[in-house]
């Protein structure tokens, strides 16, 4: 199976839970969460589509497809990721296909989680294929864009950095001020009075819906069988937030 290529930042392809059940249909798969369409709206007001191109390139008689995705802000269409057709073997031509799905095209923008989905069409037919799925429809989700309240925290080990895109209303927040990202000693519960700066007050200038912000990872070494926790608590207007938290009972 082909690998997804991504030419923007944080982006990430998953399988939607619902691939793994009995095939259905593009369209009733995608209808059971989102209203679906040629073009879909992020966080941002970009538009995302998708297409499937030739790359100009054979695997002895057959000839190699792309599928493509674009964000297009109004005035600039840009080329984010793209996924090809596998050659297998040139000299029997045996390709791992991969192209749109019922209903080719149709893509929607999930809101509150920041991911696209779309459905796919994946065919493996040479060398020894380790994937899923091999044959059949299946659902993409590319994770990593702007989220509606949540700030979802990427990492790189062995050592960071740590990163996430700011969400259209963080916490819940009309806007954010500044970004202040703590860490502490992984415990079970996790004990936020344990909490140590790691940086705070960032970014310089508030930040937009969709930035790109990464923090250096400048913890401690940790001996064998510790590890860390980080969180990062958004500021506005005097007000500081820092997750969903159970106050009286209540999820705030």
């Amino acid at each position: 199976m082909s690998c997804w290529c991504y030419l923007d930042s944080g982006l990430r392809r998953d399988i939607h839970p619902d691939a793994r059940k009995a095939f259905r249909s593009a369209t009733s798969l995608l209808s059971d969460y989102f209203s679906s369409g040629s073009i879909a709206f992020d966080n941002e007001g970009n538009f995302y589509f998708i297409r499937e191109v030739g790359t100009g390139e054979n695997c002895g008689s057959i000839p190699l497809k792309s599928v493509q995705l674009f964000r297009d802000n109004g005035n600039v269409k840009t080329l984010i990721g793209f996924v090809n057709d596998r050659c297998a073997d040139p000299l029997t031509s045996k390709v791992d296909f991969i192209q749109l799905g019922i209903g080719g095209g149709a893509i929607v923008f999930d809101e509150e989680r920041g991911r696209l989905l779309f459905t796919l069409f994946s065919l493996g037919t040479g060398g020894p294929t380790v994937c899923f799925p091999c044959l059949g429809h299946w659902t993409a989700a590319i994770n990593g864009l702007t989220t509606e309240n949540e700030i979802l925290q990427t990492y790189i080990p062995p050592i960071g950095p740590l990163s996430f895109s700011v969400p259209t209303r963080p916490e819940g927040f009309e806007r954010a001020d500044w970004f202040d990202t703590y860490y502490g000693p992984l415990t079970l519960p996790i004990d936020f009075t344990q909490a140590q700066p790691l940086q705070c007050g960032f970014p310089v200038g508030a930040p937009n819906p969709g930035d790109f912000l990464t923090v250096a990872d400048t913890t401690p070494p940790l001996a064998p069988g510790q590890g860390w926790w980080f969180v990062t608590a958004v500021n506005h207007a005097g007000q500081t937030r820092y997750g969903r938290q159970n106050v009286g009972g209540v999820i705030q």
